[in-house]
């Protein structure tokens, strides 16, 4: 039980021994735990480094087991200590990511104006599609056609995707309906729902595709050696054919239900009036899922639909929008539109 912790088998069974028989002699207590006399000196003073037992400080320093209660605490607690220091070491290289990212896609993507870059395979594809949700601000939009995402593009995605949620970035799916069924991909897109995605499905979409705030989309494109690459376009003129496509397969498109989990509710009006006035007053979102008896994932839903409604770029421009049309005044708690 204890090996976990750095102690040795022997040791281990030394210390359940002295908690047996703490007055027993060397001679017993290294016949209890088959160890040669001769070791029990070393292993006592790993024991007593561990915190396991003590020492009397007398001449012939005899060493008594700490109870199981402390004993236990004191490993936990040091190596819990030891597990943070390692989370933070690993937070500092984690913070590091986005620059050597940065770097690889310099080096690697082909610019042929301001409007166009060139990804010709599929690993540079994949970090700039990194830095493109990392710089969202307020809307991400996919359409992913034909079958599901394997189980390792899955654990890549995952956390893009639950820091997009973090960040309140409006996220749409359209998924086609011939990927349905994978346990790890619709393990997967549950998990979407749960972070406040919208997810619809339309059978066979007729375009892959990512789309960043309306103004920066990636499509496929041409890539070396028979490998998947991009386009990367940038601004109205190239972006807005695609952000009119989304829209419209959108409508056509059906909300994703599984296992009787449902992607979208129905938001009315007066639902978005109540979020507007709520966040307009300083709350945050899990403050506002309370006072309205909502899910967070539902607030993230009002809200999109709010910014949608009012033509707003960001939810901002939203509380302001609504602000001005008088959105923000006395809000009464209800089940509308939950």
């Amino acid at each position: 039980m204890l090996e976990r912790f750095g102690v040795d088998v022997l040791d281990e069974a030394l210390y359940r021994a002295l908690l047996v028989e703490p007055e027993a002699p060397l001679e017993r207590l290294a016949a209890a735990v088959g160890m040669d006399v001769s070791r029990l000196p070393g292993a006592l003073a790993r024991l007593a480094e561990l915190g396991l037992v003590l020492a009397d400080g007398s001449a012939t320093c005899r060493y008594s087991p700490q109870a199981p209660q402390y004993a236990l605490e004191l490993l936990i607690q040091r190596e819990e200590q030891r597990l943070e220091l390692e989370r933070l070491r690993l937070h500092e290289v984690r913070a590091t990511m986005p620059d050597l990212v940065d770097e690889y896609v310099a080096l690697r993507a082909r610019i042929l104006g301001p409007e166009v870059e060139v990804l010709d395979d599929a690993a540079l594809v994949r970090a700039r599609l990194f830095q493109l949700h990392r710089e969202a601000k307020s809307s991400a939009w996919a359409i992913h056609p034909g079958g599901p995402l394997a189980a390792p593009e899955i654990d890549q995605a995952l956390p893009l995707d639950q820091e997009s949620a973090d960040r309140n970035v409006e996220t749409r799916l359209i998924v086609s309906s011939e990927s349905l069924g994978p346990e790890p991909w619709r393990d997967y897109l549950i998990s979407l729902m749960d972070l406040g995605q919208q997810l619809r499905v339309l059978s066979s979409p007729p375009l892959r595709c990512v789309i960043v705030d309306r103004k920066h989309a990636v499509i496929p494109g041409p890539g070396r050696n028979g490998d998947n690459g991009a386009y990367v376009l940038h601004g109205p003129h190239l972006v807005s054919p695609i952000v009119a496509l989304f829209e419209s397969l959108w409508v056509q498109a059906q909300p994703l239900v599984i296992e009787g989990k449902q992607s979208e509710v129905i938001v009315t009006e007066e639902r978005m009036r109540q979020v507007s006035a709520l966040l307009s007053a300083g709350m945050k979102d899990e403050a506002v899922a309370r006072r309205l008896s909502i899910s967070v994932r539902t607030v993230r839903r009002v809200i999109a639909a709010t910014m949608q409604t009012l033509h707003a770029d960001s939810r901002w421009q939203a509380g302001a929008l609504a602000a001005r049309q008088g959105w923000d005044g006395a809000v009464s708690t209800g089940s509308a539109g939950d």
